[in-house]
């Protein structure tokens, strides 16, 4: 437990301390009838305040139903002195601690996220919370209570939010419910009256019932990492309200604590949350003026177009409040008491831009936000403000607790006449500001930021015939400005952005020592700061680069490949470059060796780079039948590839990617390096079954190696990775579709003896934020393991033997038992896999064995044999195998996401 010592002048000085600063559920309250306690009374978790008490001040004591305080008074001997020497002689130490509840509505608690700070209102509490069942799920779970006579409405909006569908830029709660007393909902007025009775007949008085609510958990923008991360989150946020507008929901309620940032730079930047006090509505058109359609200065606009009536007060029924939003944030209209649109939202967002500088002085550390992450961004009660807090000048502190008609007239005065915005830029609030709070190099930036918002909503206004008038603007306006404004400035984000987590990554390393030394990283794209790319450099073989005149003709139809769903097709490659021409490894050693490189017999390679959307690496598959989705995929590729006359050659588990979400296309086929333009083969006409051995006759074209030419600079004369090669491929034959058919197969196999089970869903969850890269000297992942001796040598050993093996594991019809029954599959099986997929496992490997067991092809005049299985043949045995243990796929899966 943990202690703090505070001072107090006077023996009866009392300190309020609380876990939050509005009452938390009670104790006593059940969710859906049940008899599990809303907050655990079993146990408490406790908390250090931290806050300063002024000697002098005397405070009641208001604690919470779920907070604790305790008092011990010490003893102000010659300890006390040595910390605090100049400490007056009656001054007692007063220990103060917080406690928290460590359970909520079933659910563990890590901290409190957020507690509303006005008296009256909804008494929001936000906690992040860890679902009991899943430990890698952090969620922010929400406790407020909401008019009873707007319950209907958020009702509707909840359910139209259902039947559209979501919004990547919205966060829509999964799960909604009402607090409940043994025999009814919790409200106010039920718990007021039974202590009061009839005395509050007398009362106009709103009555409240206690909403709960769960979502994901998101970055609130108070832990920005920089300017231009809160501008994406705004516009983010901004594209969600637009999706709102469209399907007829109005917000209502626009302010900072209503946008969220993503956690990590690879997903959406910015969302909109909390529909409290959403509506359904249908989107009001811009009004028809009379003035010219450039929007100068002020508008007039003709006096029979609609314009904001006033809420009617409806005195019969219970207090409403007449106008809904966060004060400072509210449009002029709204606080004029005019009718509520999505232009008034709009120009909350102008507001949330505006406050946004005056609250902070740039972003934490990054050390504090990388500690906030961790901490699921948990406030610690009594630890004080955020030390890059700032508090608002006085002029906009008065938007925030002055008279709703005075605030109306100040926000009116500053979007009265064209040169507000240079005003507003030059008044010395906005100056003292950018100088003590901003880094230099950011003041233009902001400047340019806020006056160019400023002249849209100025040249946006319209007066109605009301002492107050009203903006009219659009989000594409708005978020054109931030586009036009992020493209001027993305050089500032990189040296102004304080993200904690590491910009580029290496995802993929080569180990082999000759070959293409093939890097791949995790990187942010320039143009577009929420996205990851993966960038691959490697050196290609120059002679193969255009082998046969193709190197046209594959592009080509390599851009015909970006419209299967299937292939990761590079968004952009280029070739390395010194000053005067590529970077090519012959010309590098020469420039130390000169003529001595003349008796060498070496490829000259080439440094090539790319660029391509991120997706997850085989090894943080979710489980069996994640991979066997993703291997389909990878499949259905490269039947794609064919069709368009390209030969892949270079099969293996590093070509093969899975989606990062469960609704995207499982699987992808990646890598174009070893590609080649090939029409393809159709499948040999044998006398005999598929089921047996296959003789063909002497007539038929047998596959014929490729003769090495030595007057040519030397190229490898097998393409692909050792392990995965076809044993055609290893005999030297001519490389064909079919071969890369038989590589998916070794594929599979060798995926079962790479790998113990999925990583736990923690581990998942923690590479898919990081973008799947690899910590240097971190070590294999915990659930990698050795390929057993006799297939390790697939990998390391001579090629005629790796051949000759490959062969003769597929020579028989009882081959397939015997893989299936030899001491390294049952040892794997044993030792690697869990129980239950035991016998789906064996099924898929029995299956795919005999399917090319039963296709293979002798070749007369050669010593090497050959399969032929067609794409439709092995996907077909996939679907069925899916189909078949559909039952095992979710009690086996380790995917981190809902």
């Amino acid at each position: 437990m943990h202690k703090t010592t505070q001072t107090h002048h006077g023996r009866n000085s009392q300190a309020a301390v609380s876990s939050s600063n509005a009452p938390s559920a009670p104790a006593s309250l059940s969710v859906e009838q049940s008899s599990e306690g809303a907050v655990s009374s079993s146990g408490q978790a406790s908390y250090t305040s931290g806050a300063s008490v002024p000697s002098h001040s005397r405070s009641s004591a208001g604690v919470s139903s779920s907070s604790k305080r305790k008092y011990s008074e010490v003893d102000d001997g010659a300890d006390g002195a040595d910390d605090q020497p100049n400490l007056p002689k009656k001054a007692k130490k007063v220990e103060r601690i917080a406690f928290i509840p460590i359970k909520v509505y079933g659910h563990q608690c890590i901290g409190i996220l957020f507690t509303a700070g006005s008296i009256r209102g909804r008494g929001t509490v936000v906690f992040c919370v860890v679902d009991l069942d899943d430990h890698s799920k952090r969620l922010a779970l929400k406790t407020s209570w909401q008019d009873l006579q707007r319950e209907d409405e958020q009702d509707d909006v909840l359910e139209r939010l259902k039947e559209k569908g979501s919004h990547p830029n919205l966060i829509i709660p999964f799960k909604n419910f009402k607090a409940r007393t043994k025999n009814d909902d919790c409200t106010t007025l039920g718990t007021i009256r039974a202590f009061l009775g009839d005395q509050l007949h007398g009362f106009l008085v709103e009555n409240r019932v206690l909403s709960v609510s769960l979502s994901e958990l998101k970055r609130p923008v108070k832990y920005f990492w920089g300017v231009h991360d809160f501008v994406r989150g705004l516009r983010g946020a901004i594209l969600g309200h637009e999706y709102l507008t469209r399907i007829g929901i109005l917000h209502r309620d626009i302010s900072e604590n209503n946008i969220v940032l993503a956690r990590r730079p690879g997903e959406e930047r910015g969302y909109l949350i909390d529909f409290d006090m959403a509506i359904l509505q249908e989107p009001e058109e811009p009004t028809e003026a009379t003035v010219p359609s450039q929007r100068k200065g002020l508008r007039k606009v003709d006096p029979t177009a609609r314009f904001s009536l006033p809420i009617p007060l409806d005195e019969s029924k219970p207090l409403k409040a007449l106008r809904t939003g966060t004060t400072p944030y509210m449009s002029m209209n709204v606080l004029s008491g005019g009718r509520h649109t999505y232009f008034d939202d709009m120009e909350s967002f102008l507001y949330v831009v505006l406050l946004f500088f005056f609250s902070y002085a740039g972003p934490l550390s990054k050390e504090e936000l990388r500690t906030a992450d961790n901490g699921g961004f948990a406030q610690i009660p009594g630890s004080g403000r955020l030390s890059h807090l700032r508090r608002w000048p006085d002029t906009y502190a008065m938007w925030a607790e002055g008279p709703f008609r005075v605030i109306a007239n100040e926000k009116n005065a500053a979007l009265a006449t064209q040169d507000c915005p240079e005003r507003l830029i030059r008044s010395a609030e906005v100056r003292i500001c950018l100088k003590d709070n901003w880094p230099t190099g950011l003041h233009a930036a902001i400047g340019t930021l806020l006056v160019t918002l400023w002249d849209l909503f100025v040249h946006n206004r319209l007066t109605s015939g009301f002492d107050v008038a009203r903006t009219q603007v659009k989000h594409s306006e708005f978020v054109g400005c931030l586009d036009e404004w992020l493209a001027e400035y993305s050089a500032e984000e990189e040296e102004f952005s304080n993200c904690p987590f590491v910009r580029t990554w290496v995802t993929t390393a080569s180990k082999a020592l000759g070959g293409r030394a093939t890097l791949v990283f995790c990187s942010v794209d320039i143009g577009n700061g929420s996205k990851l790319v993966a960038f691959k450099i490697s050196s290609q073989d120059q002679q193969r680069e255009r082998e046969v005149g193709q190197y046209t003709g594959l592009l080509e139809r390599r851009e015909q490949s970006k419209r299967h769903p299937s292939l990761v097709v590079p968004l952009k490659d280029f070739k390395a470059a010194t000053k005067n021409d590529h970077c090519t490894t012959l010309g590098s050693i020469k420039a130390f060796l000169g003529d001595q490189l003349r008796g060498y017999l070496m490829e000259n390679r080439m440094l090539s780079v790319s660029l391509s959307e991120l997706k997850r690496p085989v090894k943080y598959f979710w489980g069996v039948h994640d991979f066997v989705r993703g291997l389909r995929g990878a499949i259905l590729g490269h039947e794609y590839l064919t069709q368009v006359g390209i030969l892949h050659r270079d099969i293996s588990e590093n070509s093969i990617v899975l989606a990062r979400r469960p609704g995207e296309e499982r699987g992808c086929l990646i890598d174009f390096d070893m590609a080649i333009l090939q029409e393809p083969e159709e499948l040999t006409e044998a006398t005999a079954k598929r089921a047996g051995l296959l003789e063909i006759s002497n007539t038929s074209r047998p596959p014929s190696p490729i003769p090495p030419d030595e007057s040519q600079s030397l190229k490898a004369l097998r393409s692909g990775t050792t392990p995965y090669m076809s044993f055609n491929v290893l005999y030297g034959g001519k490389h064909t579709y079919f071969d890369d058919m038989e590589s998916f197969l070794y594929v599979l196999l060798l995926f079962f003896f790479s790998y113990a089970g999925p990583l736990s869903k923690e581990e998942l969850r923690a590479a898919d934020n990081q973008g799947f890269f690899q910590l240097l000297g971190s070590g294999r992942l915990s659930h990698t393991r050795s390929w057993p001796d006799t297939y390790a040598m697939w990998a390391d050993g001579a090629i005629p033997v790796i051949s000759k093996v490959k062969d003769a594991d597929l020579n028989s019809e009882n081959c397939p038992k015997e893989l299936v029954r030899s001491v390294e599959v049952r040892n794997c099986l044993k030792y690697n896999w869990d129980t239950g997929l035991h016998r789906s496992i064996q099924s898929l490997l029995l299956s795919l064995w005999t399917l090319f067991a039963n296709s293979r092809l002798r070749a007369f005049g050669l010593n090497a044999t050959r399969t032929q299985v067609k794409h439709g043949e092995f996907v077909d045995l996939l679907d069925k195998w899916l189909e078949r243990f559909s039952g095992d796929e979710e009690k086996f899966s380790n995917c981190p996401f809902l």
